[in-house]
């Protein structure tokens, strides 16, 4: 299949792009919207092999990445990147399809598949929820629906400090600019979720344990929460986020992930542990996140709840890491935002991170001091 762009995207406006696909031999119009979320200061954070902290600017293209929906399907939902052809997901009501660049061909020749995530049976929350919603911690949140208008107007940044234990990392594809990639679109499909609550997710930076994990990842999920968060606490204090989070890898788990609920702007709290299971979608996996995120929120699950919402499943049921096509928060989740807002729970999410689409990694050697250089001397062929 090759996608036909639309002749609205050759006037150099990168903003908004057209692009019309074929699936089973039906054409289908994607209108897509720019989506930033890569602030000027995402690094990636790796260590040496005597465990010194290593970072750099990876050379990661900001104004290719777009959310947006399918003429004449309401309930849709397209998240793609364009840096390289075009990769992502298209959503419709009750079925996923994912897209992407077939590079050992001629032309612009993509690939077109049915997404099915039936395989997630097996992932299940812990049946104590105290480890997510933490009797300790969470607060009781009125879920009457405040003033929407009032609700809607600011914009919110919720800045996520990403881990990946060396376990994900190694399945990833244990390349750095792979499995950047990979984190890259999994947070660009977290966004399209979070749209409708008018919040950006900003990956403020990633940090791979490609070597062997700092701290033990095995255990039940409170303990490890608890674990990550005592070393996060340490070892993150200078690093611009909100919320940090560990992902692990997992054959079976038997539990998807833990978060302290309505603590996102407690620094001793802001953080969470999501477990990536074998043959998991990246889909299914930012359910998962945004899930997670939701707890960290205040926002409640809604199977006991009588919610409603656009598509076939609601993003905060349990049952939504195991549907395909699209999701979105229902008026119980965004009734439970509206009272984590309006009981002052939220203040860190009004710190707007710099977000330029045109920003240019510092290059080392080019003897020019950029954004996070100290000095640049120039290459080692001048300094001669």
């Amino acid at each position: 299949m090759v996608p036909w762009s639309m002749p609205s995207n050759q006037n150099g406006n990168l903003e908004q792009v057209s692009y019309i696909i074929t699936i089973e031999e039906r054409s289908y119009t994607l209108h897509l919207k720019q989506q930033v979320f890569l602030p000027s200061t995402f690094r990636v954070y790796t260590y040496s092999r005597d465990g010194a902290v290593q970072s750099d600017f990876p050379h990661i293209k900001r104004d290719c990445f777009y959310k947006g929906y399918v003429a004449g399907f309401p309930d849709s939902a397209v998240t793609l990147s364009t840096c390289s052809g075009l990769r992502g997901i298209l959503q419709l009501k009750n079925v996923s399809y994912g897209i992407e660049p077939l590079d050992s061909t001629p032309g612009f020749q993509h690939l077109v598949y049915q997404i099915w995530n039936e395989n997630t049976e097996s992932l299940l929350f812990v049946e104590n929820d105290s480890v997510i919603w933490s009797e300790g911690m969470a607060r009781k949140l009125d879920t009457g629906i405040k003033s929407q208008q009032s609700f809607i107007r600011h914009s919110r940044y919720l800045e996520m400090y990403v881990i990946l234990d060396k376990a994900l990392y190694d399945y990833m594809g244990s390349e750095k600019d792979v499995v950047t990639d990979k984190i890259v679109q999994l947070i660009g499909f977290v966004n399209s979720m979070f749209t409708h609550l008018n919040m950006t997710i900003v990956l403020s930076s990633l940090e791979f344990w490609e070597g062997s994990n700092k701290i033990p990842t095995t255990g039940e999920a409170d303990e490890l929460l608890q674990r990550f968060l005592q070393w996060k606490n340490i070892h993150l204090t200078l690093r611009p986020h909100d919320i940090a989070y560990l992902f692990v890898y997992r054959d079976q788990p038997n539990y998807v992930g833990a978060s302290f609920a309505g603590n996102l702007c407690l620094r001793n709290y802001s953080g969470g542990v999501a477990l990536y299971q074998r043959a998991v979608t990246l889909e299914t996996f930012s359910v998962i996140i945004a899930q997670l995120l939701g707890l960290s929120l205040g926002i409640a699950y809604d199977d006991s709840r009588d919610c409603q919402c656009p598509g076939v499943t609601c993003i905060m049921h349990t049952a939504a890491v195991h549907s395909s096509g699209t999701k979105a928060f229902s008026n119980c989740s965004i009734g439970d935002f509206q009272s984590f807002i309006a009981n002052g729970e939220g203040e860190c999410l009004l710190n707007k991170p710099y977000l330029n689409v045109s920003y240019k990694a510092p290059v080392c050697g080019n003897k020019i001091v950029e954004e996070g250089e100290d000095c640049d001397c120039g290459s080692k062929k001048v300094r001669k």
